[in-house]
């Protein structure tokens, strides 16, 4: 019993190691590399989506745009009409409203560091093709096989 704890928590370890080296490696490539990375893979504005719960994920792009995972495969790339910051040593966002919707221009991210920062409003929404993301870093979709 006690080997198999040390086992789990062993592979916690690793697991929370694995993650908190590739949040430093993606930080680690400039903020406008990224940027121009998820613009190449948005598609057409929209004016909203629904945020189902907590977000998956998100990363600021600088200090004006942010992506935002709503689930594992669904992000949008958020352009906010002013430079915000406070969201380059945020370590959480806030985001949506009540009913769970994000919409352009009246939708705002706040920045929560020590303390939550100013609204910054989200004046575009694009959604990101996840499949050509991954085409962009080069790695297989999610449909295809290996050989």
């Amino acid at each position: 019993m006690c080997t198999l704890f040390l086992r789990h928590r062993a592979f916690a370890v690793l697991a929370a190691g694995l993650l908190a080296a590739g949040a430093t490696a993606a930080q680690d490539v400039d903020p406008e590399q990224r940027l121009a990375r998820y613009q190449r893979a948005a598609g057409e504005p929209v004016q909203s989506f629904r945020l189902f719960g907590a977000l998956n994920h998100w990363e600021a792009l600088g200090q004006s745009h942010v992506v935002v995972w709503a689930r594992p495969a669904e992000a949008y790339l958020l352009g906010l009409d002013a430079p915000c910051p406070d969201l380059a040593e945020a370590r959480a966002i806030g985001l949506g409203d009540q009913r769970g919707r994000v919409e352009a221009r009246s939708s705002s991210i706040t920045a929560i560091g020590d303390v939550a920062g100013l609204p910054c409003r989200v004046q575009t929404i694009q959604p990101v093709d996840a499949e050509a993301l991954r085409a962009l870093d080069g790695q297989p979709s999610e449909g295809s096989g290996g050989t």
